[in-house]
């Protein structure tokens, strides 16, 4: 039977591997976005739209929500910066 301690400790994994794929994610849409490629970023966006609130991470689904409305209207100037405020975040939770 597993204690509330090994359940933390394994939550803290998933959660870190979690982030860990999540800041591969941001590499990628800043890629995408380098080259104007907004249909890319949007597949992006959706992954991560469904992942993070299940692994507790609410802020980042919305984040993603309106980087994906952003790519809709192509504005790059939205698109920079809450792709920077998505890696601030996952940076902050990461440490």
């Amino acid at each position: 039977m597993k204690t509330e301690i090994d359940i933390e400790l394994e939550m803290k994994k998933h959660s870190s591997f979690f982030l860990d794929s999540r800041k591969n994610d941001v590499d990628l849409i800043k890629k995408h976005s380098s080259e104007h490629d907004y249909k890319s970023i949007q597949k992006i966006c959706h992954n991560i739209k469904g992942f993070s609130k299940p692994f507790g991470f609410p802020t980042l689904a919305e984040l993603a929500i309106k980087l994906d409305a952003e790519c809709s209207v192509k504005n790059d100037e939205k698109i920079n910066q809450i792709t920077n405020e998505m890696m601030d975040y996952i940076c902050f939770y990461r440490s």
